[in-house]
Order: C-alpha cells, then sequence, then structure tokens
C-alpha cells in the first residue's frame, strides 16, 4: 500500500488526495452537545449587546433518579431556580436605579449516563 491509501478490511485500498486520510468526526458526546448548543445560543440568537451570565443548578446525586423520571418535579424546581436568580437580579437594578432593566433564562437539563441518570 502506498502513502495516502487506507485499507479496509476485505475492500481495496481507498486514495485521498494529499498524504494523509480525513480524519474521523469526533464522537457526539453530552459534553460536545451542550458546548454547540452554548455557542449557538450566543452567535446566532441571543442578542449581540446583551449582559450575559452564566449560573447552573445542579441537584444531589441521590434526587437524579427521581428528576430524571418526573419532569413535571425538575420543571418546578428549575421554576424556582429561575425565579430566585431573576429576583436578584431585579432587585439589583432597583438599588442601581436602573428602570428600564429586563431579565430572561435559558435553561438546559442534561440527562447522561454520565450526569448519573440515562436518556
Amino acid at each position: 500500500m502506498s502513502e495516502g491509501q487506507i485499507e479496509v478490511a476485505g475492500q481495496q485500498p481507498a486514495s485521498w488526495p494529499g498524504t494523509a486520510p480525513p480524519a474521523p468526526r469526533p464522537r457526539a458526546t453530552p459534553g460536545r452537545r451542550m458546548s454547540a448548543t452554548a455557542a449557538n445560543l450566543i452567535e446566532r440568537v441571543l442578542p449581540p449587546s446583551t449582559a450575559l451570565r452564566q449560573w447552573v443548578l445542579t441537584f444531589p446525586f441521590s434526587w437524579r433518579p427521581r428528576l430524571a423520571q418526573d419532569g413535571e418535579l425538575l420543571g418546578r424546581l428549575t421554576q424556582i431556580f429561575v425565579e430566585t436568580v431573576q429576583g436578584f437580579y431585579v432587585r439589583r437594578a432597583a438599588l442601581a436605579r436602573f428602570k428600564a432593566a429586563k431579565t430572561g433564562a435559558v435553561t438546559a437539563v442534561a440527562k447522561s449516563p454520565l450526569f448519573g441518570v440515562g436518556p
């Protein structure tokens, strides 16, 4: 076999222009998907002049199987968290005398064996 060729079991060698075969595509892991989602939000969805803060809500490992099965409970806990964070920023804006300050939230739930629960 010459340089720039690859042999797959039972098949003839395939050639690529150049000297090396193309790099394999990375596996779509939960971390890569979350990173791609965040990049999409920043680059294509949220206004560029928006001040952003990232908050992470995590639960004890013993709660995770229950929350993975009970979407209503998970939704309510997430809502309490978001309302608490937004209330913090509303009070902070009022102290600084900002009259037109607004808040918003984007939430994402990671359900993966890496995080103690499966899809």
